[in-house]
C-alpha cells in the first residue's frame, strides 16, 4: 500500500513538458520586450541628452559665458545647437562668434560634439503656429540659437538657411521605427515627449 502512495506524488512527463513549455514562451516574450524596451530607453536618454545641451546653451548664453575656445577668449553674442544633417547621429553646441544665429566653420567654435546613442539618429525638425514661410517639406538642418540677456530662441533650417518666427520648434529623433520629440519655445521651455 505504501508503494502506491509514492508512485502518487511524482510529477508525470506530460506535466514537465507543459511546465518546460510554460517558461520557454514566458521567457520568449520577455526577450522580445526587452529589445523594444532597450529601443525606447536609448531613444529616451538621447532625447533628454539634447534636452540637457539646449538647457546648457540656453545657460551659456544667459550667463555671458567666455568662450575659452574662442580667440582671443571673448564672450561671444550667442550659443547654440547645430545639427548637421538630418538623420546624422551627432550635433554641435557652438559659440556664434558673428552672431548670425548659424554655425560658420570657418568663424564660430565649436563647444562640444555630442553623439546620440548608437542607433537613435536626428530625422527632421518642424514648428508651429510660425509667422514666417516654413520650408517646404523635407529633411532641415538645424542651428537653434540663444543671445543675451532674454533666453530668446532663434530657430534657422532648411538649406539655403531661413530664419523662422515660430512659437514652438519640435525636433525628431528615431531609433528604427520608433520616435520621440523634444519641443522647444519661444520662452526657451523644453518638452519632451
Amino acid at each position: 500500500m505504501e508503494r502506491n502512495k509514492t508512485i502518487m506524488n511524482g510529477f508525470t512527463l506530460t506535466e514537465i513538458l507543459i511546465v518546460l513549455f510554460i517558461i520557454s514562451l514566458l521567457t520568449g516574450i520577455t526577450f522580445a520586450n526587452y529589445r523594444q524596451g532597450g529601443k525606447m530607453m536609448a531613444l529616451q536618454r538621447s532625447a533628454y541628452k539634447l534636452a540637457q545641451d539646449i538647457r546648457r546653451a540656453q545657460e551659456m548664453a544667459i550667463g555671458a559665458r567666455e568662450c575659452k575656445e574662442c580667440t582671443p577668449v571673448q564672450i561671444p553674442p550667442r550659443y547654440g545647437i547645430y545639427s548637421p544633417k538630418p538623420t546624422d547621429s551627432t550635433y554641435l553646441l557652438f559659440a556664434d562668434v558673428n552672431n548670425d544665429g548659424l554655425y560658420n566653420p570657418a568663424v564660430d567654435k565649436i563647444i562640444a560634439t555630442t553623439s546620440y546613442e548608437s542607433g537613435v539618429n536626428f530625422i527632421n525638425a518642424s514648428g508651429t503656429n510660425c509667422t514666417s514661410a516654413w520650408p517646404p517639406a523635407g529633411l532641415r538642418r538645424v542651428h537653434l540659437t540663444f543671445s543675451p540677456p532674454d533666453p530668446k530662441v532663434e530657430l534657422i533650417v532648411g538649406w539655403p538657411p531661413q530664419l523662422t518666427d515660430c512659437a514652438e520648434i519640435i525636433m525628431t529623433l528615431s531609433y528604427g521605427s520608433v520616435t520621440t520629440s523634444v519641443r522647444i519655445n519661444q520662452a526657451g521651455l523644453i518638452e519632451i515627449q
